[in-house]
Order: structure tokens, then C-alpha cells, then sequence
């Protein structure tokens, strides 16, 4: 056979397994509609209803797992916050889970703890307490108050915490003092010693762009000095936990020292955010420092107590499990979820969470240039199209469950739309899966 009657063949061959391998993926997407719109359990109501059947399918599907993870399409959606009240109290009253933790701030969330545990809280907790992308709106402010509330009758057995970093983009003040405040009552002196080292490195970073002012503003030996000094207040607080303890309580103590923690990990985040902006080699790093943190918390939040069963509301990017070179700002990124499955197993569950279309809050961090948006249309490839195929209603889908046909499609890299981006996963990342066809922005206050 001739060299060229080869290279034919070869061609041809190659050019049959593309062809069976796109038929393949084709087939595998369409048995997986097909099975899905047998399987999908339609959602009767985003409110709390006596009508629980679709929800009682949802903790079925969540079974015995310790963790659940429940995905924010995107932040400051209506129609997602009702939903995820109303399975919160659910799941709440019916399958023991009785910690909430949500993408906000771990020290700050203190006064939100104390707060739903009827104890007398200085400020305001909704602006203060809990970031704003649930703060701001009336559907984010009311599952605190039904968790207030559900606490006056229940022996306070609910507890909220924040999963995320300390200060976030903005001020540092607010936890820094939560843990000085601390010190002050436990050991003054180092307290005082601490407060003399930070100070001149917050009045540079203000109380309105934290994040921006470290870049831009500190220098490369004032930003290693901050890590060098929450570092030592993090040991600080190891070294001498025997004598801290005997001035004040468990509670206080880890309280303390992990929101201690908590702001290490954002001057963490702060520099991996400043790497992924700048040059060769360090661009290629990944936005990981919130992603440590919020695991950390979770992780951290388990161990408070023996029967914890924990609730977390986070963004998609965050509960997806697996790395991925993302593009824009993420770079090579490790997500939040991924370490919480590593650590543990069949004990976390994750649901994600879709949507067909609609309208947002563009500009949400900044509430005077916000504006309602509409929401860009799915990429071809995008989940979003395959799940709308399924149904245009409300469902809940379990997906891990589908036959072996269909796990191509779920282990095919795919992209997921946000408001005003997309992002790249695997849909057997989650476990599972909610669908909302039609979304709108969360509802102001008046």
C-alpha cells in the first residue's frame, strides 16, 4: 500500500471517529433531556407553602450528607433568594440542619450570630452584619428575620455564619476592631501592640477601597509586613490559648481567632488579586484566597459543635468542584467546593443552579449607578440551553442519577452564563441541579 493510499486512510479514519465522537456527545445531551423530563421535579411555589412534596425530593436527594451546598445563579436574584428561604426553613424543620453560612464576611457576621439570638447588637446588622448582595434587598433581610424568629421558639438552635474573607473589597476597621476588642478584654497589652502595628497600614487603606488602595497604594514592604503581622497574631492566638481562655470562653476565643484568620486570608486574596493584574509569572496564579478561607470556615464551623448541619448559599463559581483555567480575573482556580469535597466525601452535597433568562442588577456594588439589566443571552454551548430544553418551569433535578448514556453530556466541559459573564464547568461538578426560567432583581427597600 502506498504512502499516500495511507495517508487517506488515516484522514478518513480520523475524520469517522470526530464524526462518532460529535454524534456521541449528541445523543448522550438528548437521552439526557429525554430522561430529565421524566425525572425533573417541578417546583410549586418559591414561598414557603404547606405543599412540600418538591421540596421534601430535594432533602431526599440530599439524604444524610452533613453539607449542602446551595448555588447562587447570581447574586441578588428575587426569585433565587425566596426559593433558598423557603428550603432553608425546610430543611431547617424537618432534617435537623441548623447553621446558615453565606457569602459574607465571617467577622462581621457576628453581629448577625448575636443578632438571630435575640441579644442586643450595636449598629445596624443588615448593612453592617451581612454583605449587601443580600442586605440590600427585601428577600435577603427576610431569612434573617425568619431565622430570628424561628430561634424565640426553638431554644436558638439556628446559628448564621459569614464563609467568606474579613473586610471584603471595602473596610477593615469593622473586623479589626471585633478583634481587638477582644484582646483588649484578654490581654490589653498585646492588643495595644497589635493596634499600633496595623493602624498605619489601614489609614492607608481607608474605609471604602481596601482592596484597591492595597494595591495601588502600599508598598511592597508595607504589604509584606501585614501578612507578617496577622500572621503572628494568628499564632499569637495558638500559642497562648490556655491563658485567653481563662479570661474569657470557648465562643469568644474562636471567634477571635478566626476572624484573625479570616483577615489573613483576605490580604491573601488581596495579593492574588494584584498577581492576576500584573506580569509573567504571576498572572498565572489563581484567585484562590477566598476560595482557602470560605472551605476553612465551613470546615471550621462543623467542628463548633457535634450535630452541625450546615446550609451554604454561595455563587456557582464557588461551588463548582473542580479546577479549571477560568477566564478574566479568576486565572487557574481552585474552588471553594472542591476543598470541602476533598475534606468530606459523600457528607456534602452540592445543588447548582441555572436560569433561562431575564433582568439583574447591573452595577450592584455601587447602589447609586445600579440599574436593572438584561440578563445576556446563553452561549450555544451553554447548560443553560440544554436545561430549558427540559422544561420551562421552575425544577430541581438529580442529576448524578442519570443512566450511563447520558454521562457524557454531565462530564462535558460546558459554559454557565452569570449576569454579565460565564464561566466554564462540568455539570457533574454538582450533584444536582435547580433551573429557573425566568429571573428578576432582587427587590429594593422602600
Amino acid at each position: 500500500m502506498s504512502r499516500l493510499t495511507l495517508s487517506v486512510t488515516t484522514i478518513l479514519l480520523i475524520l469517522i471517529s470526530i464524526s462518532c465522537c460529535d454524534k456521541k456527545e449528541i445523543s448522550s445531551e438528548k437521552a439526557f433531556i429525554e430522561w430529565g423530563k421524566q425525572h425533573a421535579v417541578s417546583l410549586n411555589s418559591l414561598n414557603p407553602t404547606d405543599d412540600n412534596e418538591d421540596v421534601k425530593a430535594i432533602a431526599d436527594a440530599i439524604g444524610d450528607a452533613r453539607v449542602v451546598a446551595i448555588s447562587e445563579g447570581f447574586h441578588n436574584c428575587k426569585e433565587m433568594m425566596q426559593l433558598h428561604e423557603r428550603l432553608i426553613q425546610y430543611l431547617a424543620k424537618e432534617k435537623g440542619f441548623n447553621t446558615v453560612m453565606t457569602e459574607s464576611g465571617f467577622p462581621e457576621s457576628r453581629m448577625v450570630y448575636d443578632f438571630i439570638h435575640g441579644k442586643e447588637v450595636q449598629g445596624d446588622v443588615y448593612t453592617e452584619g451581612f454583605n449587601k448582595m443580600y442586605g440590600a434587598w427585601k428577600e435577603g433581610r427576610s431569612l434573617i428575620d425568619w431565622m430570628q424568629e424561628y430561634n424565640q421558639s426553638h431554644d436558638n438552635v439556628l446559628r448564621y455564619y459569614g464563609a467568606d474573607i474579613g473586610g471584603f473589597y471595602t473596610n477593615w476597621y469593622p473586623p479589626v476592631k471585633r478583634i481587638t476588642d477582644y484582646l483588649k478584654a484578654v490581654d490589653p497589652n498585646y492588643a495595644k501592640q497589635l493596634r499600633k502595628r496595623l493602624d498605619p497600614i489601614l489609614k492607608i487603606m481607608g474605609k471604602e477601597k481596601a482592596r484597591v488602595n492595597y494595591q495601588e497604594k502600599l508598598s511592597a514592604e508595607q504589604k509584606a509586613n501585614l501578612a507578617i503581622i496577622l500572621d503572628e497574631a494568628v499564632a499569637h492566638f495558638d500559642r497562648n490559648k490556655e491563658q485567653l481562655l481563662i479570661k474569657w470562653n470557648e465562643e469568644e476565643y474562636q471567634w477571635a481567632r478566626q476572624s484573625t484568620i479570616a483577615m489573613r486570608m483576605a490580604e491573601n486574596y488581596y495579593r492574588n488579586y494584584s498577581d492576576r493584574k500584573g506580569k509573567a509569572p504571576h498572572r498565572y496564579v489563581g484567585l484562590n484566597g477566598r476560595e482557602l478561607m470560605m472551605s476553612h470556615n465551613v470546615l471550621w464551623a462543623l467542628e463548633q459543635r457535634k450535630e452541625a448541619k450546615i446550609i451554604l448559599i454561595n455563587h456557582v463559581i464557588h461551588t463548582k468542584t473542580k479546577s479549571q483555567k477560568q477566564d478574566d480575573v479568576w486565572g487557574y482556580f481552585t474552588p471553594m467546593a472542591q476543598i470541602i469535597k476533598q475534606n468530606l466525601g459523600d457528607d456534602f452535597f452540592a445543588i447548582g443552579m441555572c436560569y433561562g433568562g431575564g433582568k439583574f442588577w447591573n452595577k450592584w456594588q455601587k447602589p447609586a449607578d445600579r440599574f436593572v439589566d438584561d440578563i445576556q443571552p446563553a452561549k450555544e454551548d451553554g447548560m443553560e440551553t440544554t436545561m430549558k430544553s427540559i422544561s420551562d418551569k421552575p425544577y430541581f433535578i438529580h442529576w448524578e442519577k442519570a443512566p450511563a448514556i447520558a454521562q457524557p453530556w454531565l462530564n462535558n466541559e460546558l459554559t454557565l452564563r452569570e449576569n454579565d459573564y460565564y464561566t466554564l464547568m462540568e455539570p457533574i461538578e454538582w450533584n444536582a441541579c435547580i433551573y429557573l426560567d425566568e429571573v428578576n432583581p432582587g427587590t429594593e427597600l422602600e
